[in-house]
């Protein structure tokens, strides 16, 4: 980038920026050359981590966005999800996020429009910066900035270097459920909130998988309890426990083979490799305890199936198995 002078309307000299590459006269802001598309000397800064984060959200959502349209398939998350954590990480500058993202809109064209949102300022959640209008310092939006930051905690702990606990997990849900009820214009205009939807209902979709697991092992108890042809045939928590422990790499494979309705199993699997994976964390941990729980209700020991225990062993770590178990036995 280069900059000349030339006079103002006043007759007063000004300065001008061009492209360095091609000579093309660029706005003052501008962060590529319009004309060739060479980046300009303030789009080589290093970015940051929580601009990396936005950025995994925001090619998520995109991706997420496509599923929903049929722009991308099931394959192409797959196959997105990939390339973007293999290389993601590894750029440090805005110039190499550039070419990233041009590379990937040539090879999805669903991220064709990405570069200009990702060089746009986000608004930043529950920071004034002195610009705050007497409008939007009203309750109402007070309100729903809250709402948001709330939403970043549980976001936060969703994604790569956070950890989801119980609390931040049942207050997902309930945050899920306000939104779903919420009527406050503030909180359903607010410009992030499609982001925290998208977040909670990841948690949401966890909250729905478990319940309904729970449920089909309780009904089938009650069914085994009431006819006898039932006693025949295999527990269904003793079946899913099989399948879990030998031919899962994950709880939400579990989901998958279930078909639990009401819940797109592969857009959410998509979701947690890119931008939410310790909600899966903590699913296959609680996951485990549920199974083991239903298990020793029925009178069954999981050490007796032993394909199956060993596999969870395997994936989790004997340690881990071996103490959930423990701590769950005390309880029967």
């Amino acid at each position: 980038m280069k900059a000349t002078k030339g006079p103002s309307e006043e007759g007063e000299e000004c300065m001008s920026v061009f492209c360095h590459s091609c000579g093309q006269k660029l706005r003052d802001d501008a962060r590529f050359c319009s004309k060739c598309g060479t980046a300009v000397s303030h789009a080589l800064e290093e970015i940051t981590a929580e601009y990396r984060q936005t950025v995994y959200d925001e090619l998520g959502e995109v991706m997420l966005g496509g599923l929903d349209s049929g722009a991308v398939t099931v394959e192409d998350s797959k196959d997105i999800a990939a390339f973007v954590l293999a290389r993601l990480d590894n750029i440090s500058t805005k110039e190499e996020l550039a070419g990233f993202v041009e590379e990937l809109a040539q090879k999805w064209p669903v991220y064709e429009n990405v570069r200009d949102t990702l060089y746009h300022e986000f608004p930043a959640t529950g920071h004034d910066n002195g610009q705050t209008t007497a409008r939007e310092k009203r309750p109402s939006l007070d309100s729903a900035n809250q709402f948001i930051q709330e939403v970043q905690r549980v976001r936060d702990a969703a994604q790569m270097d956070g950890e989801v606990t119980d609390e931040i997990f049942q207050h997902a849900i309930a945050l899920f459920e306000r939104l779903e009820k919420s009527n406050d214009s503030a909180i359903l205009n607010h410009p992030q909130i499609s982001l925290a939807r998208l977040t909670l209902r990841f948690y949401h979709d966890v909250w729905k998988a478990r319940a309904y697991l729970k449920k089909r092992w309780e009904d089938d108890r009650i069914k085994r309890g009431r006819n006898k042809l039932f006693k025949r045939q295999m527990k269904l928590v003793v079946a899913d426990y099989i399948v879990f422990g030998t031919s899962c790499n994950s709880s939400w494979d579990l989901v998958t083979y279930v078909r639990v309705p009401s819940i797109d199993a592969s857009t959410t699997t998509s979701g947690f490799l890119l931008g939410w994976p310790h909600v899966l964390v903590y699913f296959d941990r609680i996951l485990v305890e549920d199974i083991f729980c239903a298990l020793l209700a029925d009178g069954e020991n999981p050490r007796s199936y032993t394909e199956a225990f060993a596999g969870l062993e395997a994936r989790y770590g004997n340690r881990n198995i071996e103490h959930t178990l423990n701590r769950l036995t005390r309880k029967y």
